[in-house]
């Protein structure tokens, strides 16, 4: 993780003890995101390529700011009162207005010391492609392909993460979350290639596992 920072700026690596000094969960959950959004990110080359059009192709496919933005997400977490910070990890309600400060926070932060793509993933991670979501006070709401394409793909991870990882409750099962991300209105918050490389990568049942059919049939589980 420390190499994803250091490759794309060397002052960056500073943030990432914010992240792991302040919480267990806030550095499981920022590595499991940097993690999945690397993993689409390789499997969407191409579509990155082409939506970062304006890029050299050998270095719009680069995904080093991906995963710093990825990694830094949630560093605006950081900076909000604690009295927010502690709600929200009891209930995981996202509609406290200090709560939802955390991404222009965490922009402010790194802004000018990060790569603009890599800073961007930490103000759009909650914008969505339907146009629903938020950023923060004085920042615009974007959606579609007005959202940068790292941005996207955080966005989903970040989102999958949360729901296999809810406050308070127990581990739930990839088969559901990726059920519950096909399905309204979800589905309709997230860019649809970036939905479908999530698939390709996440297998909904753990390689190995016998799956009982609705036919009554088994069927061992394949990555």
């Amino acid at each position: 993780v420390e190499g994803i920072a250091h490759i794309s700026n060397p002052s960056a690596a500073i943030f990432l003890g914010d992240i792991s000094s302040d919480s267990d969960d806030l550095m499981r959950h920022s590595s499991a995101v940097t993690y999945l959004a690397l993993l689409m990110g390789m499997k969407l080359e191409g579509y990155i390529v082409r939506e970062r059009r304006h890029v050299d192709p050998v270095r719009a496919k680069e995904l080093a700011n991906l995963g710093l933005g990825a990694m830094l997400h949630d560093i605006g977490m950081t900076q909000i009162a604690d009295e927010a910070r502690e709600h929200h990890e009891k209930t995981g309600d996202e509609s406290d207005l200090q709560y939802r400060e955390h991404t222009a926070l965490g922009y402010q932060m790194v802004r000018g010391q990060v790569d603009p793509t890599a800073a961007n993933v930490i103000l759009h991670h909650h914008q969505r492609f339907d146009g629903a979501g938020w950023t923060g006070a004085n920042y615009p709401v974007l959606e579609g392909k007005r959202i940068h394409i790292f941005s996207r793909i955080t966005a989903l991870a970040d989102q999958f993460d949360r729901m296999r990882h809810p406050m308070g409750l127990p581990k739930q099962p990839t088969v559901w979350v990726l059920s519950a991300l096909l399905a309204q209105p979800l589905a309709d918050h997230f860019d649809p290639r970036v939905i479908s490389a999530l698939l390709t990568v996440t297998p909904p049942y753990p390689p190995g596992s016998i799956v009982k059919l609705s036919d009554g049939q088994h069927h061992g589980a394949r990555r």
